[in-house]
């Protein structure tokens, strides 16, 4: 199994899988090394809801600039026929 330096990435655990990730993790030189086999599911459903999130952002912000370009439409709409 590739080991991986805790300290390159944010993985949100809770309480207990943090303790059992911990708990199976050794220090290798001056990095704390997780040689956990829950470790890479961990990693990987981290890296999948921070991908999901990534992708919802996105999303909204087009969306938000596509309404926002309607809004805009709307407007010169009414400001020619005022005119």
């Amino acid at each position: 199994m590739n080991q991986q330096g805790l300290s390159n990435h944010r993985i949100p655990l809770s309480s207990l899988e943090a303790i059992r990730v911990i708990s199976n993790a050794v220090v290798v030189g001056r990095k704390f090394v997780l040689n956990s086999p829950d470790y890479k599911a961990l990693f990987l459903r981290a890296e999948a809801e921070r991908r999901q999130a990534e992708e919802l952002r996105r999303q909204t912000e087009e969306q938000e600039r596509h309404e926002e370009e309607l809004q805009r439409q709307t407007e010169e709409r009414g400001a020619r026929e005022a005119v």
